[in-house]
């Protein structure tokens, strides 16, 4: 008796397990989400350095541009994907966290020169 009811707790438990979200097929992996984003907070950074806040913004654009470009992505399809992550924490967060990453390395890089 004890051995069903343990089994229809483990059944239970994985019948409410979350399923994991699954992304459009258009949609930019998690690899590419953090490779973009990693070159965009470079680029704002870079851009914010310029002089007045027009100047500023109008770098950005133009970093963001030649960003899209690098990645052979598109303003339309980063902006679709960056809404389904955000959606999605968990999975925002593991593509933040691989941004920091890669953001401590170049700071490391530049340090070291």
């Amino acid at each position: 008796m004890r051995k069903y009811l343990y089994l229809s707790i483990i059944l239970l438990l994985f019948a409410c397990a979350p399923e994991k979200p699954k992304a459009p097929a258009d949609a930019l992996t998690q690899q590419q989400m953090s490779d973009v984003l990693a070159d965009m907070h470079l680029a704002d950074v870079i851009s914010s350095g310029k002089m007045g806040t027009d100047s500023a913004n109008q770098a950005a654009v133009n970093y963001r541009e030649v960003i899209y470009k690098k990645h052979n992505t598109n303003h339309q399809q980063f902006t679709e994907s960056f809404n389904f992550y955000k959606e999605h924490p968990i999975l925002m967060d593991s593509i933040y966290a691989e941004v920091i990453t890669k953001l401590s390395n170049k700071e490391t890089e530049y340090r070291g020169k």
